[in-house]
């Protein structure tokens, strides 16, 4: 992994540019699938710590069964445009009690993934010349809404 600036750059596997904020992304998630079976359940509040065209790593405290195949919709304000995606948990990691961490891949066709690469790209390069609190057509979290999610 590369440090460029406030930026983190990591060289892996995945498929996408994967970019990781200095600062994370307030964004909501909702189940909506679960096995199969349409449900209908309230967003809860999530931090977004890195994004790309394929997916996101996300802080909630939300405790989803890892058993059970889920479909989520992913929400957050990106370069001014209201993000909503669908995607699929992939992975989970418990940070302590009552906060988890979640890979999520989104389901997503080649129009959604070219318009989320552009929007990544773009916001990527802004990073690299101004700090977050500077862009504020993004849904970065304000200290309160991290104090929030953190304090259990």
């Amino acid at each position: 992994m590369q440090r460029e600036g406030l930026i983190t750059v990591e060289s892996n596997r995945r498929r996408y540019f994967r970019l990781g904020l200095p600062v994370p992304l307030t964004g909501m998630l909702q189940l909506v699938e679960v096995n199969g079976q349409m449900v209908t359940l309230k967003p809860t509040k999530i931090l977004i710590f890195d994004i790309s065209s394929g997916g996101v790593r996300l802080h909630t405290r939300i405790d989803f069964p890892t058993t059970m195949n889920m479909i989520v919709r992913v929400t957050f304000t990106l370069l001014g445009d209201q993000i909503q995606l669908i995607g699929e948990l992939k992975r989970k990691k418990v940070i302590r009690e009552h906060l988890f961490e979640y890979g999520i891949s989104f389901i997503t066709d080649h129009a959604e993934q070219q318009m989320l690469n552009g929007h990544i790209n773009t916001l990527a390069v802004r990073l690299r010349k101004t700090l977050t609190n500077h862009i504020k057509s993004c849904s970065f979290s304000t200290e309160e809404e991290i104090k929030e999610m953190y304090s259990y």
